[in-house]
């Protein structure tokens, strides 16, 4: 679905959700092919200018670790 709110999690861990996948991709200048594997693996992306970022749907379990109201990743050593 394009309509779907995804997080971007950068390596220095701040985070930015954005409305839809299509949003995302013109702000970044992104392929749909490269979105759609980063959302599938949920793993940082490998090379490119965004190498070590991190897409996630918000609405998934996947995304716990991501507080929209703070904008920062949770980490198991952080209070809540």
């Amino acid at each position: 679905k394009v309509s779907r709110r995804v997080v971007v999690i950068k390596p220095d861990g701040t985070a930015k959700v954005y409305p839809n996948i299509k949003t995302l991709r013109e702000e970044l200048s992104l392929k749909p092919p490269t979105v759609n594997r980063a959302l599938k693996s949920g793993l940082p992306l490998t090379r490119g200018p965004l190498k070590g970022w991190i897409f996630r749907d918000v609405d998934t379990p996947n995304s716990a670790a991501y507080t929209e109201s703070s904008g920062k990743i949770r980490t198991s050593d952080s209070p809540d």
